[in-house]
């Protein structure tokens, strides 16, 4: 199995950059099992909102590889409580 856990998915404003769909088909190509995108894209993955503006976009792509992503953390206690709320919601 082998997991790149810093990719860089830039979908909405940087989609320039770089986008999911392509990171995935890379990954694929490669023989990647899974990648986690980190989530510093635009908008940055600090909110469920953003967080499933990304997912969509892996969803979408049909992609056999795995995608994960981070969550950026603030020093807010109440974005830091809703990042922990996110992960027991979709990832647990």
């Amino acid at each position: 199995m082998f997991i790149d856990t810093h990719i860089h998915g830039r979908d909405s404003n940087q989609s320039y950059k770089e986008t999911i769909e392509h990171v995935l088909s890379v990954a694929y190509r490669v023989g990647m099992s899974a990648i986690a995108s980190v989530g510093n894209g635009d908008p940055a993955t600090t909110n469920e909102e953003a967080f499933l503006i990304y997912q969509d976009k892996a969803q979408k792509a049909n992609s056999p590889v795995l995608f994960y992503q981070w969550i950026l953390l603030t020093n807010a206690a109440k974005q830091l409580e809703k990042a922990v709320d996110l992960w027991h919601k979709y990832l647990e």
